[in-house]
């Protein structure tokens, strides 16, 4: 497997440099740039779900052609995302549409989960589903010279990476069910928690990824969604702050499954289908990160223009708490502090008697009325002679 996978990385390598040459010399069009992020944005990457590549669909691999020509017009872009389903049955040939498209048309670093339909209950069994989809990964990382993960070394679904320095991490089925269920074992769930711990110890958002929706976040199908583990991971991620958790799966078209998500701090997205159904086809997300918020916009790769209909702008928590800490510490030690109008005119106290602000001059002590036992009044101003008050007011 690792010669082949070299094979395959090389045949990507020369892939690369013909179609530069081609784009150069005009004979692939180009699309319209998809802008740059505004200023100050530290990582950009495009987010897509359910390419479903297939050899008889002619659509769908001239609409993958087009959508990363779109991004390879476009400036800033640190990776492209695939929520899973890229192949509509996991098939070798269909894994080479994929890669291949993406190595020649727009040839960027490439974060990619596993769904259902790369999983194929029907002629593969799990683990050789998996090996496929590691093995095309794989070849494909090494013209980025990208090491493999551990994890991917050793076939697993699951893996973290990052964005332009940002954490990112991916969840994947480990086992495929009739009905598209997710199976998300102990072994996984244990790897997710300590992979979070680290990732919040960078201070920077979280990104999550995985296929299939959590059932608390999307549940309109009310199955095919993560099952069981459901609702550990829910447990998981609510312990952090500025974590943004996508997932594809269920075809979203316009309306209530596009909207974000905030649900105990975890901002949930699930993003529509890119080349299904042809209502949503093209639709995918540009992801802009700043260091104070989170940008995403609703994009149509394919005609290569946004939708401001589906628009969000996400303030970091942490980014907040950072900015406000000064401005809290600057009022606490302003409180603690009296004003020199009101101290300059005191007199000053005699040496012992800490804690006390008055006067050691005996013709002004001894001006001053006795208190009895029954009262506590202090003496007024005018008990009190006018060298000792003039300074009082």
């Amino acid at each position: 497997m690792g010669f082949l996978s070299f094979l395959a990385t090389c045949w990507f390598r020369l892939l690369t440099v013909l179609t530069s040459a081609a784009l150069f010399l005009g004979f692939i069009p180009t699309n319209p740039a998809a802008g740059v992020p505004d200023a100050g944005a530290e990582a950009r990457f495009a987010l897509l779900s359910d390419v479903h590549q297939e050899s008889f669909e002619q659509y769908r691999i001239d609409g993958w052609r087009d959508a990363l020509l779109d991004m390879r017009a476009s400036e800033g872009i640190d990776a492209l995302v695939l929520l899973g389903d890229n192949t509509m049955n996991g098939q070798g040939f269909e894994y080479f549409r994929l890669y291949n498209g993406l190595a020649a048309y727009a040839n960027l670093p490439a974060v990619v989960a596993m769904g259902n339909h790369d999983m194929n209950h029907t002629w593969y069994s799990s683990r050789e589903a998996i090996t496929r989809h590691v093995f095309w990964k794989s070849a494909y990382d090494g013209i980025h010279a990208a090491d493999a993960t551990d994890n991917l070394l050793a076939a697993l679904p699951y893996y973290s990476t990052d964005i332009g320095g940002y954490p990112v991490i991916v969840l994947g089925d480990e086992e495929a069910h009739e009905d598209t269920t997710a199976t998300i074992t102990q072994t996984q769930l244990d790897w997710f928690a300590a992979e979070m711990e680290a990732a919040a110890q960078t201070g920077k958002p979280i990104f999550v990824f995985l296929h299939q929706p959590l059932l608390h976040a999307f549940n309109e199908w009310g199955w095919g969604s993560v099952g069981d583990a459901s609702e550990d991971i829910r447990a998981i991620v609510e312990q952090y702050s500025d974590v943004f958790f996508f997932s594809g799966h269920l075809h979203t078209v316009y309306g209530s499954l596009l909207e974000m998500k905030t649900i105990n701090g975890v901002n949930y997205f699930n993003l529509p289908s890119f080349l299904s159904e042809r209502t949503t086809l093209g639709l995918g997300y540009m992801v802009d990160i700043y260091a104070d918020r989170v940008e995403l916009k609703l994009r149509d790769f394919i005609e290569s223009e946004f939708d401001d209909t589906y628009c969000w702008s996400v303030p970091l928590q942490a980014a907040a708490q950072a900015a406000s800490a000064p401005a809290a510490a600057a009022e606490e030690n302003a409180s603690s502090v009296t004003a020199p109008e009101a101290t300059e005119s005191l007199p000053a106290a005699a040496e012992g008697d800490a804690g006390t602000v008055g006067t050691s001059d005996p013709a002004v002590l001894a001006a001053l009325p006795e208190l009895s036992d029954e009262t506590a009044a202090q003496p007024s101003a005018e008990d009190l002679p006018q060298e000792a008050g003039s300074g009082l007011s």
